[in-house]
């Protein structure tokens, strides 16, 4: 429904229909609203087209009658409502400003045969046979304060801006992705089945028995049971969140870590074997016998020859060594 307004709102015979409207309401309304647009020069100027005062007011009634037909006779439009028109009227003469730049910067043309076709196209000016009547035409441009120059001219503009918009519309295309909801939102019908069922004049069944309705809870348990909850209130004192609160001087650190140096400190250790001789000359000997390349049990094999005794360490740390 909405695409066939839209449709027809395009159409020239729509146009002629608001053209009507305005002869209905006359110049109601309009003083107040445009005359602070100013009298002297151009309300505004786009390229080298300038759009007049009266073009301004003209456009404003054909908008102010629309909405109050929209709204219904007996409703009037309030200031604020008279301004939105007044600027949505000079807007719309602005954007067809710019329309008719860029038609003649791309020298797009409209034939006189053009113009006649589309004159002759609209019923409106149809005359008792049923086809385009001159007489006719005169009059309906007459009525609704147009001549047949103006408007033939306004139709000529009006071809010349459909030809750059139709052509910009054909080379566009929406994506699938926005096409698909669109369509489905003006085109999407439902097909429905309904029945309509009397309670009021039915029998009202007889009272259920203790059986049945022991079954009945026997087989949905869960609608008439809850589950067990529980409410408790908990303190977690977990170490992130307790030292977050506790203050340690340098002091507290250095007295914490001498109690506990043992677990912080490794002591160097060696593994060694060390011969222990009562004097230099037995220890001269061993050591000489030792650098002939003899292994450590025949070292320690010869060493309690001599008195002496044979030690090994292994991983022993400075303290447990017998001698410096």
């Amino acid at each position: 429904m909405l695409s066939l307004m839209r449709r027809f709102l395009d159409t020239w015979a729509a146009k002629l229909f608001f053209f009507v409207l305005v002869g209905a309401f006359g110049l109601w309304g309009v003083a107040d609203m445009i005359r602070g647009m100013g009298t002297a020069g151009a309300v505004a100027v786009v390229g080298d087209r300038k759009i007049e005062l009266p073009e301004v007011q003209e456009a404003y009634r054909r908008q102010l009658a629309q909405v109050t037909r929209m709204f219904g006779a007996q409703t009037q439009p309030t200031l604020e409502i008279k301004r939105a028109v007044a600027g949505q009227a000079l807007e719309q003469l602005v954007t067809l400003a710019a329309l008719d730049n860029e038609v003649s910067a791309l020298r797009l043309g409209v034939t006189d045969a053009a113009v006649i076709a589309a004159l002759q196209g609209i019923t409106a000016f149809n005359g008792p046979k049923g086809t385009f009547d001159r007489a006719t035409y005169e009059q309906v441009l007459r009525n609704n304060g147009y001549t047949p120059k103006r408007f033939e001219t306004m139709m000529r503009s009006d071809l010349g801006q459909r030809q750059l918009l139709e052509t910009v519309r054909a080379g566009a295309a929406s994506p699938e992705a926005l096409t698909k909801p669109v369509y489905g939102f003006q085109r999407e019908t439902r097909l429905a089945d309904a029945v309509d069922v009397a309670f009021a004049s039915t029998t009202a069944p007889e009272p259920a028995t203790d059986a049945q309705l022991e079954r009945y809870y026997d087989n949905n348990k869960s609608r008439y049971s809850t589950v067990e909850l529980r409410r408790v209130r908990a303190v977690i004192l977990a170490p992130e969140t307790v030292a977050a609160d506790i203050q340690i001087t340098p002091d507290e650190i250095k007295a914490a870590y001498e109690q506990r140096r043992d677990s912080f400190v490794t002591p160097d250790k060696r593994s060694v074997q060390v011969i222990l001789a009562q004097d230099e000359a037995t220890a001269a000997k061993l050591a000489a016998a030792w650098n002939t390349g003899l292994d450590w049990t025949a070292i320690q094999k010869q060493a309690s020859e001599y008195g002496a005794a044979g030690v090994e360490l292994n991983d022993a740390t400075e303290v447990e060594f017998p001698a410096p």
